[in-house]
């Protein structure tokens, strides 16, 4: 709290809080009531110790100390009691003789309650200089002593004076009589008396003030009328300005019309040109030989349409073919066991859109037909006979993966096809092989290796490097990215799709991890956890993958084992742990999520 926009120590608001506790129950009642605190409370029914505690907490929050408070504070002090009816001249002379002998916060406390504002300026610069300390009780005694004889002496000095004019009497009034001498002024009186002397004061402050704020409203008012030119000068100068700026559209309007035209008869006039030609040559009585020819032209160029067909009818057949071929890609990657007819009929489909699409004269769209490069694929997965030759192919396909020969729709594609040639093979052979022949001859095509094993019923444990796959992915958490980087919703998306994963799969032990600043795991299920690697640098994922990788090699070698990633790098270290290493394209796969065309 302020006073004077000085702050008050703490010493101070003390006093002020002992001075409350002394004041009467109803003036406590009625003080907090102006002072707008007694709400919940009816009007001189709220408690004494609750008002007085409303009004503590206010006297800490008040910015300045409000008139009425300042005044009640001032009738219970014993300090203010005794400076009030003493002149500023007295008080100031004592002011270090009285706080020795009263306590100093205490005096100080009277002081800023005074209406003097000379007593309340000392005050603050005591309080400035003030080391906090309380004078001792010898020193009180000697202070005591002090101002005690300070006011003998005055009383002796002013005893001529009061007895030849008594209090109240006026000094040029003849001698009154014993029984008409005025008895003392009541502390009611006293104290009234006071209040109206601090009211005055208070009057003369406001007429100060408000002579002040007149001169600072004459002197604003002079200032408006010097600007007063200048406004209307810039509202002439807008009005003009406008105008002009009106001009220039239209100006800018009109040359953008000549130009849009300029260029309009530039394109067309060149194509316009045969067409009034031809109508000119229509209209010669001579053009009667011309339109025959046309008409025979046209009975010629039905009957080639009637063997080759009309363009509309092979763009209803390429429609037809693009849907038939998106139910084929959506009943594949739905069902649990798919035909493996789907696939080659999905190929002969795409082949027969490309030839429409070659027929028709348009590109072939990348996202609907077969790449020469995945064309040349297919057929080196149709002639092989093996799982050895199929892991060699998938091998391939993984290291060109770095050179961009297939898009991303295409080795989803490519990897659909080699799940589905792997498949048909493994049904195929699946007869004659041994546990030790299906370690070996799936180690490089993970995607079955897994299914086949879970499916057998023995253990496996996947690890997800989680930015890695969100990456390469793209195409299918790209809705959650934000500003164009995988954060906490594409986190959220993958784990959610694992989830589903562990879910369909008890014996399936899967780890996914992501970079993080602070290390961490947590437990999605009873065969699902989430790490975040922490440390610094790009790879930090990586390496803690590789780490549990080589832990599970210790600890589980038969357990088999599999990292998701598209890393050359981390794939290569990861095979020399004894790992599988499978594609974020195959994991879709196995999600059931990504959907090739």
């Amino acid at each position: 709290m302020k006073i004077d926009d000085h702050e008050i120590p703490q010493a101070v608001l003390l006093a002020w809080y002992g001075a409350l506790a002394r004041l009467p129950e109803a003036k406590v009642r009625s003080l907090a009531t102006e002072q707008g605190l007694g709400a919940g409370f009816r009007p001189n029914k709220m408690a004494p110790d609750v008002a007085r505690a409303r009004l503590r907490s206010a006297l800490e929050s008040y910015s300045e100390l409000p008139e009425q408070v300042r005044l009640a504070l001032r009738q219970v002090s014993q300090t203010s009691a005794l400076t009030v009816s003493l002149s500023d001249e007295l008080v100031l002379e004592q002011c270090d003789r009285l706080a020795r002998s009263l306590g100093f916060a205490e005096t100080m406390a009277a002081l800023l309650l005074d209406g003097r504002s000379s007593l309340r300026k000392r005050a603050l610069e005591k309080l400035a200089a003030w080391d906090g300390s309380e004078p001792g009780e010898a020193e009180r005694r000697s202070a005591s002593d002090e101002l005690a004889a300070v006011f003998l002496s005055l009383s002796q000095a002013l005893q001529p004076l009061i007895q030849r004019h008594p209090p109240g009497a006026p000094a040029d009034s003849p001698p009154a009589s014993p029984l008409a001498t005025r008895a003392p002024r009541q502390q009611s009186e006293r104290q009234l008396v006071i209040a109206l002397r601090d009211k005055r004061r208070e009057a003369g402050r406001l007429n100060r003030e408000l002579a002040a704020c007149s001169h600072e409203s004459e002197r604003w008012r002079a200032e408006l009328e010097r600007l007063r030119p200048t406004l209307e000068l810039a509202g002439q100068r807008a009005v003009r300005a406008e105008s002009e700026l009106a001009d220039l559209c239209r100006d800018f309007d009109s040359q953008v019309l000549e130009r849009l035209q300029a260029l309009l008869d530039e394109r067309l006039l060149p194509w316009l040109a045969p067409a009034q030609a031809l109508a000119q040559v229509a209209a010669d009585p001579r053009g009667k030989s011309l339109l025959e020819q046309a008409e025979l032209l046209l009975q010629e160029q039905a009957a080639i349409d009637r063997r080759y067909g009309l363009r509309r009818t092979l763009h209803a057949e390429l429609e037809g073919c693009r849907r038939m071929l998106e139910q084929l890609a959506e009943a594949r990657s739905e069902s649990l066991r798919p035909l493996p007819q789907l696939g080659r009929l999905q190929h002969e489909i795409g082949l027969r859109i490309q030839a429409l699409q070659q027929q028709l004269g348009a590109a072939v769209d990348q996202d609907q037909t077969l790449d020469s490069n995945l064309a040349r694929l297919q057929e080196a997965m149709t002639q092989a006979d093996s799982l050895d030759q199929l892991s060699v192919i998938r091998q391939a396909l993984t290291a060109a993966e770095p050179l961009g020969l297939l898009n991303g729709a295409e080795r989803a594609q490519a990897f659909a096809l080699l799940a589905d040639m792997a498949s048909r093979l493994y049904a195929s052979q699946g007869m004659c092989r041994t546990a030790a022949q299906d370690r070996e001859g799936l180690h490089n095509l993970p995607l079955y290796a897994m299914q086949s094993t879970l499916a057998l019923g023995h253990r496996a444990a996947l690890v997800v490097d989680g930015h890695n796959v969100l990456f390469t992915l793209s195409a299918l958490f790209r809705p959650f990215f934000e500003n164009g980087i995988p954060g906490g919703r594409a986190r959220d998306a993958l784990e959610q799709r694992l989830a589903g994963l562990a879910r369909r799969h008890p014996r399936l032990s899967l780890q996914l991890w992501f970079d993080g600043g602070v290390v961490s795991e947590r437990t999605v299920q009873d065969n699902f956890r989430v790490h975040f690697s922490g440390g610094s640098g790009s790879n930090r994922a990586d390496r803690q993958i590789l780490a549990f990788l080589h832990h599970l090699e210790t600890s589980s070698p038969d357990l088999t084992r599999t990292v998701v990633t598209a890393d050359q790098e981390e794939a290569r270290s990861a095979d020399r742990t004894g790992a599988m290493v499978m594609a974020p394209e195959e994991l879709a796969l196995w999600l059931g999520e990504q959907r090739p065309t």
